[in-house]
């Protein structure tokens, strides 16, 4: 799902039903702007916008179809043979440059200015990887780019001649039917932080390994901290901050993860979204309890349920 770069309001998304569709929140209208016409055998599975709105949709087949906001198509064209593309993602300070993903095994760099060109071809390829399930350039300064394959590897790649720069071993198995764990990069810092799915078959494997979200230097690889919830077991497969890294966001199967930092006491605490709940009433107050009289009122602390130290990046620049 992408939201719109002028309109807050409009939401695309694309969809194993072989639509990409555009939905106007405020109205609570949408409409197709692409149509396979035959999910069982083709469908989207990678979405983004250009910064002069024309949406970019990736599909099971290799191929990538642009259109502009008014449903006309402007070309469609096959980028990775006959696999999935996983991860269409712009540039951010570079308008007419994107990258794209695949099961293929490779990344590659585009110029969107060439794209109209019958034969046109890719800026550059990342080496060939293990099938990848999605890329992203790095939110600081968009010099390097964070792969996530499906032979637990995390990799950065640095610009301009991108080179391997960071490589992690990294515990995130793939399965067919479940939603594959990707890494995302911190919107401040370059800081990665992926979904832990402990694996036996790696070096380093311990019973006691949470299913975790880990966060490590991109720099160096080097694991910096670890976010468990006690109360959701799941696999946290994906993993969002907000622009201003104050608040992350997890998904977990049927379940929302919503972390929040208290900077006062420099913990972080979990809310979990589970849907609604039954207001209980509320018990009666004692008058003569001593909690009315403050020459006898004691201070008390409540235990905070899965907290966790604070990560260093929810601090504001």
């Amino acid at each position: 799902m992408k939201f719109d770069n002028d309109q807050g309001d409009n939401l695309y998304s694309c969809s194993i039903d072989g639509t990409v569709k555009k939905r106007d929140l405020r109205a609570q209208q949408s409409h197709v702007v692409v149509d396979t016409q035959n999910c069982s055998i083709n469908w989207f599975t990678a979405l983004d916008i250009s910064y002069d709105g024309i949406i970019f949709s990736g599909d099971n087949k290799g191929y990538l179809y642009a259109t502009a906001k008014n449903n006309e198509p402007i070309w469609k064209k096959k980028l990775h043979g006959s696999c999935k593309i996983t991860c269409v993602e712009f540039h951010k300070s570079e308008p007419w440059l994107f990258a794209t993903s695949s099961l293929d095994g490779t990344v590659k760099l585009w110029d969107t200015r060439q794209m109209r060109n019958k034969e046109s071809s890719y800026l550059h390829s990342l080496p060939n990887q293990s099938p990848i399930s999605c890329s992203f350039f790095s939110p600081s300064n968009g010099s390097k780019i964070l792969t996530t394959d499906q032979n637990s590897c995390i990799n950065v790649f640095s610009g301009p001649t991108w080179e391997l720069e960071t490589r992690i071993i990294h515990p995130h198995r793939h399965f067919q039917h479940i939603t594959p764990i990707k890494a995302y990069w911190h919107p401040l810092e370059d800081i990665i932080m992926v979904g832990r799915y402990p694996d036996p078959k790696l070096p380093g494997y311990e019973e006691s390994d949470p299913r975790s979200i880990d966060f490590f230097d991109a720099t160096d690889g080097q694991l910096m901290y670890q976010l468990e919830s006690k109360s959701c077991q799941g696999i946290l497969n994906l993993n969002r901050f907000d622009s201003l890294g104050n608040v992350l966001l997890s998904a977990s199967g049927a379940h929302i993860l919503l972390w929040k930092p208290k900077f006062a006491e420099k913990t972080c605490t979990l809310d979990t979204f589970e849907g609604p709940k039954k207001k209980q009433p509320r018990p009666p107050r004692n008058r003569d309890s001593d909690d009315d009289d403050p020459k006898k009122k004691k201070s008390k602390t409540t235990k905070q349920k899965n907290v966790k130290s604070c990560p260093k990046t929810t601090k504001q620049k």
